[in-house]
């Protein structure tokens, strides 16, 4: 074997993400490190894999449903756009914008971010405090927000608007 034989891979480690696309690692050592060291091996001790994170299915609505009556009219508001990709704890986002670009000096709909967090029930924290109104006469935005929580206790804010 020399001064550069290794012992067998260990175990692949968890998905770097929890939803969508990450990477798994897994490591192995010399079995002589301080001779390896010594005569300049280079034989690769970490490999990596492309994973899917854990979480596929979870699916935490927005409160916010369009009126049909925001797709027509002077505050006309386009279609949703496509998904973006999944990243983090698995939240994910779409948007929208209004048809006539000066519509958001008169209109209260529109540019909304929909979060979707795609597998099952993503525990949640409860609905935090409504934020102060964003105008002082006529009409304002109030922002209130959540967090998802996931099994590695890491979390993910996700900006939910009502107004």
């Amino acid at each position: 074997m020399g001064s550069c034989g290794t012992h067998t891979w260990g175990p692949w480690g968890p998905c770097s993400v929890t939803c969508g696309t990450g990477r798994s690692a897994r490591q192995r050592n010399y079995m002589w490190p301080s001779r390896a060291n010594a005569d300049g091996c280079r034989v690769a001790l970490t490999e990596f894999k492309s994973c899917n994170g854990p979480r596929m299915n979870c699916r935490v609505q927005s409160e916010y449903e369009p009126d049909p009556a925001e797709s027509s009219g002077p505050c006309a508001v386009s279609p949703w756009s496509e998904w973006s990709p999944c990243e983090g704890c698995g939240v994910r986002a779409r948007t929208r914008h209004y048809i006539v670009p000066r519509a958001h000096k008169r209109c209260s709909v529109g540019f909304r971010a929909r979060t979707d967090n795609p597998h099952g029930d993503c525990p949640v924290t409860p609905w935090s405090s409504w934020s102060p109104c964003s105008a002082r006469c006529g009409r304002g935005k109030r922002i209130r927000t959540r967090i998802y929580v996931t099994r590695d206790s890491r979390v993910q804010q996700s900006y939910l608007r009502r107004t």
